[in-house]
């Protein structure tokens, strides 16, 4: 979990932001393979990881595309914080670990097709 988020998010309970990093994290991860196979210097402007895989040559499974569609709902935290609301009455320190773990897992497959 620390390789990915600051273990003092867990610590104050900082759940939705932890998410958000986690996001991130995927998100930059993925724009790196949209620049390793387009070959164009900037990767679009765009948030949603399901759209940015769809324009590499990623091969994601069905369980890891799912998993990036639900992940989408945290990219919203830092760039849009009225529009969450009711996600942070959702999220507890399971929820969140259980989020962070499928990350690391996708984070590890997509960094090892990057120089």
């Amino acid at each position: 979990m620390q390789q990915m988020i600051s273990p003092l998010l867990f610590k104050n309970r900082d759940y939705v932001f932890a998410l958000f990093c986690a996001h991130l994290t995927l998100e930059k991860l993925i724009k790196g393979h949209w620049v390793k196979d387009i070959g164009g210097n900037f990767p679009p402007p765009i948030h949603n990881l399901n759209k940015l895989v769809a324009q590499t040559k990623s091969q994601l499974t069905d369980e890891e595309l799912v998993f990036c569609a639900d992940m989408n709902k945290f990219q919203m935290e830092g760039r849009y914080p009225n529009y969450v609301g009711d996600i942070y009455k959702t999220l507890n320190r399971d929820y969140t670990s259980n989020y962070v773990k499928q990350c690391q897992k996708l984070r590890k497959k997509l960094a090892a097709g990057l120089p």
